[in-house]
């Protein structure tokens, strides 16, 4: 009988972590998979550009706006909430729908502009809009000889 060693061992989490290292995935983003709860589930997540925003958009429906918590913290949005059950079963014939808590985030690449993120729930859509950070031009100034070595004297 003939055994492969495996480099990683039966540790998924050590496979994982190498996978994340070679694909050069942000700290931030590997902390997640640490963080993830086992009771937690996580909905469905679209993350697209458009020409202004960031757009992050999250599939849960039968919640109220009240019942999510969106943060942005060092460049990775946070959204989680509890999708309550709506009410008791006494025998399932099919159950597909998770309930309880729920989380995701997502590592957000470039800069934002925080202070003018938006979050709209409507038909079972969470989207938050992420407005890209405008770029500030540099504005040089043309001074004579004398100014220059004025200032720098």
């Amino acid at each position: 009988m003939i055994f492969k060693r495996r480099p990683f061992g039966n540790d998924p989490d050590a496979l994982q972590s190498e996978i994340e290292r070679l694909f050069g995935v942000p700290s931030t983003v590997r902390r997640w998979a640490i963080m993830r709860h086992s009771h937690c589930w996580q909905p469905p997540t679209d993350v697209y550009e458009t020409e202004d925003h960031v757009v992050v958009q999250v599939e849960v429906a039968g919640m109220r706006h009240s019942e999510f918590t969106v943060s942005l913290n060092e460049r990775v949005l946070s959204i989680s909430g509890t999708r309550p059950n709506p009410g008791p079963k006494t025998a399932y014939q099919q159950m597909e729908i998770p309930y309880g808590d729920f989380h995701t985030e997502v590592y957000i690449a470039i800069p934002i502009a925080e202070d003018a993120i938006q979050a709209t729930y409507f038909d079972g859509f969470l989207k938050v809009l992420l407005p890209k950070a405008k770029s500030q031009r540099v504005r040089i100034l043309d001074v004579s000889t004398d100014e220059y070595d004025a200032r720098e004297g």
